[in-house]
């Protein structure tokens, strides 16, 4: 590196000097955006940071990581933490608010750590309820917000990935090129089956080897079209040419509808792809978390602002310094936050050294001292809140499952004794049936029968004498009247055409439940098919042209799916 300059005007024009592991941004400067030092910061997550924290950024957002600071640092309570509106309010109780909600928003990701929390563990249930409470025009605006935060989302993942490959590798996550051949070679001749190796392994091998290849074609812009495909590219077309036309076919409140379960449903699923990315790198041949390259910027960040504001600053200018304090929050949060995730005694140390002890001996002040003081308390505390959070959010997860198990069995049962009886009309049917007739009072339970029995019929062949009769002269024919066993064979046919007709179905069948099934209509006339992403045509709330479909179609799972 060359000498530094002395004045702060030049040293926000320069760009800043890569380090290990990262390239250090500074936010209030002209020539830096958010979205790089966005970028720069959950690169160190999720390349540096411990596998279950860098899983939960990645999907989260740089806001699991940096809240906790800015909350510790303006007392509010625990579960305003990971809400961006509590942070960018006007409330005198603050003594350091730095940012707007705006500026959160922008900084920090679309969506804030509690709103992602929730809508990962939202129910199908409380999403419709949430949609019915929030208006139609409402929902869609929340469809764009998700579906803004999911792209960036995308993008996290793919680092992550690229860390879980390289950890089954056994490399750490700045390996080059040179080094990913090289241990790919040596772990195919280790692992291939001709030479007694595990086939299981050697699968996964290459799976990680092609995820390496793609990652490194998306990094580096390669973005041709697959001429040797044309039928993919055809298929792709026509998916995208019947989606349109489905769209355009749905009413407008319909169309939200199925967007808002939609961007529901890939949300769950990110957080299950980081999950299991999470896991992956976990495994037996994990590295070591690397804290250097996450200490080795916020080194560079301390030096160069001490260099360029505190010793610029006077001596005793109590309200100066307590100007460089906020100056130096409001540039250095993330870098201060992702350092205490990779090793916070040396974050603290670097911290306390090198910034606090300068600003307090340039201000003399017993406040800015305080304020120091209270600001390495809470860097100390971000680990665990962090933690306890990610925790929290897995507790959560696996209660709301449990939730939705025992509902899906109790209505399965409900239904059952419902049909035991007879009664084919469903929940909505019987509520609808009880809100009609109020004051009907109940007919008188008839004695209990044995099950499995059907009703004995009236015999059709009861008036026929099956002896022989004796010879009788032939009589006048006359108009006779119907007899009576083919009067009551009719009535008995009448009797079963109604008991068919009351048999139909007006609800789906609660026990339903097929992984490929996204929403179904209340009309009972579809069900949204996920792997095609279209609705497949039923009668009468039956599910047997659904599976009929899935049996033809989708023989073997799609790629993605399990």
């Amino acid at each position: 590196m060359g000498a530094e300059p002395t004045e702060a005007k030049g040293m926000e024009q320069e760009p800043m000097a890569k380090e290990p592991g990262g390239e250090l941004m500074i936010f209030d400067d002209g020539s830096m955006t958010a979205d790089k030092a966005q970028s720069s910061a959950m690169s160190l997550v999720i390349n540096y940071a411990d596998p279950a924290v860098a899983a939960g950024t990645a999907v989260l957002g740089l806001g699991l990581v940096v809240l906790p600071l800015l909350s510790k640092l303006n007392k509010l309570q625990d579960e305003e933490t990971f809400r961006y509106p509590p942070h960018g309010e006007t409330n005198p109780k603050q003594p350091l608010r730095l940012f707007t909600e705006s500026e959160l928003r922008q900084r920090l990701g679309t969506l804030d750590a509690d709103c992602v929390a929730k809508e990962i563990a939202m129910s199908t249930e409380e999403l419709d309820e949430h949609m019915e409470a929030c208006g139609m025009e409402e929902t869609d605006d929340e469809v764009g917000r998700i579906q803004k935060w999911r792209d960036s989302v995308n993008a996290n993942l793919r680092s992550l990935q690229k860390r879980s490959a390289l950890a089954f590798l056994g490399l750490p996550p700045d390996s080059g090129q040179n080094d990913i051949n090289a241990m790919y070679k040596k772990m195919a001749l280790e692992l291939h089956p001709d030479k007694g190796g595990d086939p299981e392994k050697f699968q996964e091998l290459q799976e990680m080897k092609e995820r390496l290849t793609e990652i490194e074609k998306e990094e580096g812009g390669d973005d041709k079209k697959d001429v040797d495909d044309p039928e993919e590219e055809e298929a792709k077309k026509q998916k995208e040419k019947e989606e349109e036309e489905e769209k355009n076919r749905l009413p407008p409140n319909e169309r939200i509808k199925k967007l808002r379960m939609d961007v529901h449903d890939n949300t769950v699923r990110l957080w299950e792809k980081a999950k299991k990315s999470r896991d992956e790198i976990v495994g037996e041949k994990a590295l070591k978390v690397n804290a250097q390259p996450a200490l080795n910027i916020l080194r560079l960040f301390v030096d160069r602002f001490v260099t360029n504001e505190i010793k610029t600053l006077r001596h005793d200018d109590t309200k100066g310094a307590e100007a460089k304090l906020r100056k130096f929050l409001k540039q250095g949060a993330e870098i201060l936050c992702v350092a205490a995730l990779a090793d916070v005694q040396g974050t603290l140390s670097t911290l306390a050294m090198h910034f606090n002890y300068r600003l307090i001996a340039r201000s003399g002040s017993p406040e800015i001292k305080t304020k120091c003081a209270s600001l390495l308390e809470a860097v100390g505390e971000v680990p665990a809140t962090v933690e306890r959070f990610l925790q929290k959010m897995e507790a959560d997860l696996s209660e709301q499952k449990d939730r939705d198990k025992r509902r899906k069995e109790q209505r399965a049962a409900e239904q059952r004794r419902r049909e035991e009886r007879g009664d084919y009309s469903g929940e909505k049917g019987e509520e609808g049936k009880d809100s009609k007739e109020p004051d009907k009072p109940k007919p008188k339970a008839e004695p209990a029968k044995a099950p499995g029995y059907p009703k004995p019929k009236s015999d059709p062949f009861a008036d026929f004498d099956f002896k022989e009769p004796p010879k009788a002269k032939p009589a006048a024919k006359s108009a006779t009247k119907p007899s009576e066993a083919l009067a009551e064979k009719k009535e008995d046919d009448r009797t079963q055409i109604q008991a068919a007709v009351k048999q139909k179905r007006t609800t789906w069948d609660a026990s339903f439940d097929h992984p490929y099934a996204g929403a179904l209509k209340s009309n009972g006339t579809g069900i949204y098919c996920r792997p095609c992403q279209r609705w497949i045509v039923t009668y009468e709330f039956s599910t047997e042209v659904f599976l009929t479909h899935v049996e033809r179609v989708h023989p073997k799972p799609p790629p993605g799916w399990s």
